[in-house]
């Protein structure tokens, strides 16, 4: 778990010593993001907590979003972990999940429909656990090219799989190198793994980059792809769903 949502984590639940919370007063006095993500949190811990949430609060809620969207987006990830760990299902999970959904505010289809899972790599032995380690923060941090480069000298050290090379390609996409990326998500679309169509999805998505990058033929690229996703898979529900956007984006 990442150390600075640790951290909060203490700060919020009272676990921290004196000491420790005279220290992390100071830190939110100086640091206007740190401030806000608290906050953040802290609003979402509550709703979560009481399994119910007004639209008053909700709204609050996402006010405060919006104004940290410049500010905050290193930190999505921290924070969307704890909702969907801690909520189980009520309403205030759905919130959750459909403000997260919803960030940012505006932008592209592609940044409504990125949303990368964390790195908690299946370890094969103890060997290289501090690579390991290293290689996890720079993902999870959002540090794409480190990451892409651990990587790839994690996959040299100890042969290639499909996990590692579904987030080869998310490290690559994310650099705006379509190319490697498409590479490493069309030998999972194409193989029989387990990620085969989270590969399939992220091909859908790469092509989807493309396109608002202005690649001609890159939105039918990707509707083709989405189409092919199976009922009952992980991406099936979002794939329908982003099929339809990409109509709507090319009937106008």
């Amino acid at each position: 778990m990442n150390e600075r949502y640790e951290e909060i984590e203490r700060y919020l639940s009272g676990e921290m010593s004196d000491q420790e919370l005279a220290a992390f007063s100071q830190k939110l006095a100086a640091d206007e993001e740190l401030a806000t993500e608290v906050a953040v949190i802290k609003m979402a811990k509550e709703s979560i907590g009481r399994q119910t949430a007004t639209e008053a609060e909700v709204a609050e809620l996402r006010e405060v979003m919006g104004k940290a969207a410049a500010t905050l987006p290193k930190r999505k990830p921290i924070i969307k972990q704890l909702w969907f760990r801690a909520a189980g299902i009520g309403s205030a999970a759905a919130v959750a999940v459909l403000l997260w959904m919803n960030w940012p505010p505006s932008g592209s289809l592609y940044q409504q429909y990125a949303e990368h899972p964390s790195l908690a790599l299946v370890q094969r032995s103890d060997n290289g656990q501090d690579s390991v380690i290293a290689l996890e923060a720079a993902f999870n941090e959002e540090d794409y090219l480190k990451a892409g480069q651990l990587i790839e000298d994690y996959a040299t050290a100890n042969g290639w799989n499909s996990e590692l090379r579904l987030f080869a390609g998310i490290c690559q996409l994310e650099q705006q190198n379509y190319s490697d990326a498409e590479e490493q998500f069309n030998l999972l679309y194409q193989g029989e793994s387990a990620n085969k169509w989270v590969g399939a999805w992220y091909l859908a998505l790469t092509y989807l980059r493309n396109a608002e990058a202005g690649k001609k033929g890159a939105y039918q690229q990707s509707e083709q792809v989405l189409r092919e996703i199976p009922a009952g898979t992980d991406y099936q529900e979002r794939a329908g769903e982003l099929l339809e956007k990409l109509r709507n984006v090319e009937s106008e």
